[in-house]
């Protein structure tokens, strides 16, 4: 695939800020990639294109993240076209590859876009540059397009003299000052913003894209909605549920007390008759049976009261949940 020692662009710590002031002043969304770390460098030009929310958000991806699985017009995965374009480019007399390819930008819509790779030696690490423009979808897989009159020649082949004592790029000190602030915003948006999850892992139609992981936890937050309202639901048939037979305990119970007051008033006239030893018996046996039957409604009616205030206070919880 080549490698930065043999690249016939190169960048260099006296050069780079020209480079940089050459890139950012271009109408053409203008990318570095770097194999592991993916976008090193981009214009306002790409920012807009790939629809970040500016230049720090672009390079916190590589360009697999933000592509489909299959580029179908070309008839393989989206990976294998970039490594077979990269390896065109670095074997290209020309210096550079172009090719069309599907991208997904960081708001989930599906563009073409025409990239012109040109091998890199981007401060001592091999990278490649790639020129970028929207284009219409292709109708064939044939999607080489030769002509190359619409972007700017001299980024094609980027050539710089290396002056070491360039004015426009102060010493090694401002660029261990830049690496050590593009470090600094490194690690301050992992702790505060993760990347998406695991981008390898397979989905129904591929792998996972910005795009989908949006849909994905979309369809989460709605089943969550969905099932607090479905429990609240629930939560409220309980209570009425529990209520109801409270109520219900209640009224036994009291009617059990009627029942008592009825057959102590009866004793007390049976003491009077004849027979009042055997229906004093009688009569005691009934109120003892019928003060055993309260004693159970009235353990049964505490039971129910306790519960109600549990549920009582469970609804006043879910009330504050929603």
């Amino acid at each position: 695939m080549g490698n930065a020692n043999n690249a016939k662009h190169k960048v260099t710590k006296s050069t780079l800020k020209k480079y940089k002031k050459k890139i950012y002043s271009s109408k053409d969304a203008v990318v570095v990639v770097n194999a592991e770390k993916g976008f090193i460098e981009a214009n306002d030009a790409a920012v807009k294109l790939y629809e970040a929310s500016g230049r720090e958000e672009l390079l916190r991806y590589k360009p697999q993240d933000l592509s489909p699985p299959i580029q179908e017009h070309l008839g393989k995965s989206s990976l294998d076209a970039l490594l077979e374009g990269i390896q065109k480019a670095w074997e290209s007399e020309d210096g550079y590859y172009d090719l069309v390819v599907n991208i997904i930008t960081l708001k989930g819509r599906s563009i073409f876009i025409r990239g012109w790779i040109t091998p890199l030696n981007f401060l001592g690490q091999t990278a490649i540059q790639g020129i970028v423009k929207r284009v219409p979808k292709p109708n064939s897989t044939e999607q080489k397009i030769e002509s190359t009159t619409d972007v700017d020649s001299s980024l094609l082949k980027p050539k710089f003299d290396d002056e070491s004592s360039d004015t426009l790029f102060d010493s090694q000190s401002e660029t261990n000052k830049s690496e050590k602030q593009n470090s600094n915003s490194e690690k301050q948006h992992s702790n505060t913003e993760k990347q998406p999850p695991n981008l390898s892992k397979q989905t129904s139609n591929g792998v996972w894209t910005k795009d989908n992981l949006d849909k994905e936890i979309q369809r989460l937050d709605k089943e969550l909605e969905k099932g607090m309202k479905e429990k609240a639901r629930l939560e409220r048939i309980k209570f009425k549920v529990l209520e109801k037979q409270l109520n219900e305990k209640i009224q036994e119970n009291t009617q059990l007390k009627n029942e008592i007051f009825v057959l102590q008033q009866l004793l007390e006239e049976m003491k009077k008759s004849n027979n009042e030893n055997e229906s004093e018996s009688q009569l005691q046996e009934e109120i003892e049976r019928i003060k055993e039957k309260k004693k159970k409604y009235k353990t049964e009616v505490e039971r129910l009261t306790n519960r109600l205030k549990m549920v009582e206070f469970e609804k006043e919880n879910l009330k504050k949940l929603m």
